[in-house]
């Protein structure tokens, strides 16, 4: 189907753990037949990823799992509507070791507009801002 043709652009959202991204593996030449992106989007307020160590076995492992590297991170770190600048400048902070170690680069920095504002422009990535819409009983 779609991943076969090359006429249009495609994004698929594969889950964000091993056994999600697994269904790629039987793909993954196809895939790699020609020019791919492949990003893995990076919380570091959950638990599997909230250091560098985390998520780098956790890069590993989709990798592993898939059969493709992944060629760049989306840093969506947030804490809903309670994430501060500060909590982005942390998070830009793990990511910054992140990229050294795998030698990779954050794509996109995402986050609610009001704070993506507040950052300074070196941060990592392009700033892709982002509307929360949620129940308010979600938050």
């Amino acid at each position: 189907g779609r991943i076969a043709k090359r006429d249009k652009f495609l994004i698929m959202d594969c889950g964000g753990d091993p056994n999600g991204i697994k269904v790629l593996r039987q793909f993954s030449d196809l895939i790699s037949d020609a020019p791919y992106e492949m990003w893995m989007i990076v919380n570091v307020f959950r638990p599997e990823t909230h250091n560098p160590s985390d998520i780098l076995a956790m890069y590993r492992a989709l990798q592993a799992s898939s059969g493709l590297k992944i060629t760049g991170f989306i840093n969506n770190s947030n804490l809903l509507r309670q994430t501060s600048v500060a909590d982005m400048l942390q998070a830009n902070q793990i990511m910054q070791e992140v990229v050294e170690e795998t030698n990779g680069k954050v794509v996109y920095t995402s986050g609610i507009p009001e704070l993506l504002n507040k950052l300074p422009n070196d941060i990592l990535g392009e700033k892709f801002p982002l509307q929360i819409i949620l129940r308010e009983k979600w938050l």
